[in-house]
């Protein structure tokens, strides 16, 4: 009976999101899933070259281990197509970012950082239900098909797009309003996740609290791709409450 209603309380949620209705929408991105793995594969593999991984034998990895089990079970049930994708999580000791999404299901989440802000598993769900949204609502797919979409005449590849934006970093920023709007669509499914898991969401709203700085996950100097952690949190909280939405306690 529980499963039954934590599975109705997503579906209720999500349709209620934006996201959920308007980010797997395939007719209005460019490139398909596949070529976006293939094309973001040197990306991916040189980002993953940077960072080190850490022992995953202490109590705040086993916890975080937990929370992104748990939302990628709530994930598949949003979009059962991601039953085969290759999810992955990756531990990694830096404090220079939170959590990270790769395309491909591999999600980077910083233990240092889950560590130094004594996060609680609600918050540390809502950390990794983001980061999954991200993923699930296909959201790199998206910029990448909205930057070649404004250029129909150069017919670029997602390599191309991706190889252009890091060499003439100033052309980011005409993907700044859309990178911004994202990030308040992977916080309105990642509620949605967490909701259904049967996590009270005032539990987990307060990981904006323990926020110091917007989180700096791809925000470079020239665009700012997420909105303070306060403006977030109360994006989220007007949201739920326009829609009316309660989940199971």
């Amino acid at each position: 009976m529980k499963r039954a209603w934590n599975t109705l309380v997503l579906a209720m949620l999500c349709l209620a999101a934006v996201a959920c209705g308007k980010a797997f929408a395939e007719d209005r991105l460019l490139f398909s899933r596949d070529e976006l793995l293939v094309g973001s594969r040197p990306v991916s593999q040189a980002y993953l070259g940077t960072l080190k991984e850490v022992d995953r034998t202490t109590a705040t990895t086993r916890r975080i281990e937990r929370a992104f089990a748990r939302m990628v079970q709530q994930a598949k049930r949003v979009r059962p197509d991601a039953e085969g994708w290759d999810w992955n999580l990756v531990l990694v000791a830096s404090d220079a970012v939170s959590a990270l999404a790769l395309p491909e299901g591999r999600i980077f989440i910083s233990t240092e950082w889950v560590h130094r802000r004594r996060l609680s598993d609600a918050e540390i769900a809502l950390l990794a239900a983001h980061e999954i949204a991200h993923v699930i609502a296909e959201h790199l797919r998206e910029r990448v098909s909205t930057f070649a979409a404004a250029r129909p005449g150069q017919k670029l590849t997602v390599a191309a797009v991706l190889r252009i934006v890091a060499e003439e970093w100033v052309l980011a920023r005409e993907l700044a309003p859309l990178m911004q709007a994202q990030e308040f669509e992977a916080d309105r499914i990642g509620m949605a996740l967490v909701c259904a898991a049967g996590i009270v969401p005032v539990r987990a709203l307060t990981l904006f609290d323990k926020m110091t700085r917007p989180d700096a996950v791809g925000d470079l100097s020239y665009v700012r791709s997420h909105a303070g952690p306060l403006e977030r949190k109360l994006d989220l909280i007007a949201w739920m409450q326009a829609e009316n939405l309660a989940c199971p306690d």
